[in-house]
């Protein structure tokens, strides 16, 4: 007699068990951008920091491509970036090049503050917002994930200001010193400007 209520029991306790792993799983899959900037490593000289800038100052957003291999990290990239071979600061750049990053999984991450005018898209860092997927698309193309994510956060930045945003690649923002963000992603942002 009382084994089937201990197993009642059971039975109830791993009903509330999968019904709270289902309500962590909901919440984590529900949290579209994942704010990574106070975690990201940052240049050791404390005085290396970015400008600032003004949000109003903001009129673009750059999408970018790592033109690395699809299993980058964002940690790799900001460790990079800040390391002493970076290919943008002699000597390091005081934290990762971007605002935001897509990577292969379709997970937004938040990586700089949009007041930081940080240097991905010279000459116009202090009016864009930088925007940079994991992968090289001049040599595989951008999986459905990543581009249903880039779509989220557009539209999301969108709303956000007040002022319109052009989107644009950073083939544009150079005046096509660079094929980024690869030659399989660039014809794709045209629509966000049909949109405007």
């Amino acid at each position: 007699m009382q084994i089937p209520l201990l197993h009642r029991h059971m039975n109830k306790i791993a009903l509330y068990i999968l019904i709270f792993l289902i309500v962590i799983y909901l919440l984590i899959m529900s949290q579209k951008i994942i704010d990574l900037r106070a975690v990201l490593p940052v240049h050791a000289n404390q005085k290396r920091v970015f400008p600032k800038r003004k949000l109003a100052q903001i009129d673009t957003i750059i999408v970018h491509h790592t033109a690395g291999p699809t299993t980058q990290t964002v940690r790799q990239i900001a460790q990079y970036h800040i390391g002493s071979s970076s290919h943008v600061c002699q000597g390091g750049c005081p934290g990762i090049l971007y605002h935001y990053m897509i990577n292969r999984a379709g997970k937004i991450y938040w990586v700089n503050s949009l007041e930081n005018v940080v240097y991905h898209a010279t000459p116009m860092n202090t009016r864009g917002i930088g925007i940079c997927l994991i992968g090289n698309f001049d040599k595989i193309e951008p999986n459905q994930v990543q581009l249903d994510a880039l779509d989220y956060l557009i539209k999301k930045t969108r709303k956000d200001f007040s002022q319109p945003l052009r989107v644009i690649g950073h083939h544009d923002a150079c005046g096509g010193c660079k094929t980024c963000p690869g030659a399989n992603l660039y014809p794709i942002l045209s629509k966000y400007n049909a949109q405007a």
